[in-house]
């Protein structure tokens, strides 16, 4: 009997195991093609985000040798613009904070750096997962406004955890979840077009903060010289 018991578990892991697969493989067919993706190697990311009656711009410039820089600006009340930024590459590693009235910059340790990097995907954490050492778990379905999704649990070398919603019919990512008993955190995909290299990114994004909306996209076009220099400032 308990043979036959564990003989059933095992089948059963192992259907789950297939399904999960098939999933993941016709969701990166569907977002371009893992093949294409390996071919990124630069990429420029500029979004408006509405929030509290506010507009934010949130750009990214990315290089697969170099890393990522993220910066945030908005014009306060008092008519400044502010900026944010975020630096990650594989010497520097800083991000913005504010102290009182001030903006400085604080340094980011290098492990932490690391895990961010590793944590660092533009539309699907299942490209390249194992590469980049994360765990996936097949949850099921779960049924979500009219529609069964597929719903995985990524954990992330950082230790942050995902839950993802895949749309069983375009197996195209529509719903993220942090998974998290500290605050929510979530982002609904919407309007998800091809663009270079027949890659799949979403023009709108609502998340917990507001709505993002794609406002330029480059991909493997050159970047600004010395973009990942700390004292770069953007011109455009």
């Amino acid at each position: 009997m308990a043979l036959f018991l564990i003989t059933n578990s095992l089948s059963a892991q192992m259907v789950k195991g297939d399904k999960s697969n098939f999933i993941i493989k016709k969701h990166l067919q569907a977002i371009g093609g893992e093949t294409n993706w390996n071919k990124l190697k630069t990429l420029k990311l500029k979004y408006s985000i509405t929030s509290e009656g506010k507009i934010i711009n949130r750009t990214i410039f990315y290089e697969v040798n170099l890393g990522l820089r993220e910066t945030y600006s908005a014009t306060g009340r008092d008519g400044q613009e502010r900026s944010n930024l975020r630096l990650l590459t594989k010497d520097t590693s800083v991000q913005s904070a504010q102290v009182k009235n001030d903006i400085i910059l604080k340094p980011i340790e290098k492990k932490q750096a690391q895990k961010l990097l590793s944590d660092l995907d533009f539309l699907s954490p299942f490209i390249n997962y194992e590469k980049q050492k994360r765990t996936i778990n097949y949850q099921g379905q779960e049924h979500v406004l009219g529609i069964d999704y597929h719903k995985f649990i990524v954990y992330y070398p950082s230790g942050k955890a995902e839950y993802i919603y895949i749309n069983p019919k375009t197996y195209l990512i529509e719903r993220i979840y942090l998974s998290s008993s500290q605050y929510e955190a979530y982002q609904i995909l919407e309007e998800q077009k091809r663009q270079r290299l027949n890659l799949v990114f979403a023009n709108q994004i609502e998340t917990e903060k507001g709505i993002m909306q794609l406002k330029e996209i480059k991909i493997n076009e050159d970047l600004p010289k010395d973009i990942f220099n700390i004292s770069y400032r953007e011109t455009e």
